[in-house]
């Protein structure tokens, strides 16, 4: 008895399926396969960053696996770029992260670079609470 005819229903041409019906499903099946796989890979990554405001797409995710950067990484750190008020693009990181940089540092000192309090002047006309110490004797006069 022939079980795929009642599988494949209204199959056509009395109860036969061409081979080319059957190469189609599987097409078909494995394209919603890889699809699935793609959306279960990246979307916990994409939640997280839509969650915290930084918008970022699934195409520029699959780019960046393809790149072999990251994901992860690279989504954090523009998270943590735009919570501190950094506009800082998916690209960007990446880009630098091929470079060899590391992005994660760069995003920090970027960020405590855009703090008010941390200004390079500021630090200079800190006043001192220590006592005035002598100089040091070179250790060749004993």
């Amino acid at each position: 008895m022939n079980t795929l005819h009642y599988l494949l229903a209204q199959a056509g041409d009395d109860g036969k399926v061409g081979l080319w019906k059957i190469l189609l499903g599987g097409i078909v099946l494995l394209v919603l396969l890889v699809f699935a796989i793609l959306i279960f890979n990246f979307f916990f990554v994409w939640l997280r960053a839509m969650a915290a405001g930084a918008k970022v797409t699934f195409v520029e995710l699959i780019a960046l696996r393809l790149r072999s950067v990251p994901v992860g990484m690279i989504v954090d750190t523009r998270i943590t770029a735009i919570k501190s008020g950094l506009d800082i693009s998916i690209d960007d990181l990446s880009t630098h992260f091929l470079a060899g940089g590391n992005a994660v540092m760069v995003t920090q000192a970027l960020i405590a670079r855009a703090r008010p309090e941390f200004t390079s002047n500021s630090i200079a006309r800190a006043p001192s609470t220590s006592p005035p110490r002598a100089p040091a004797k070179p250790s060749w006069r004993r």
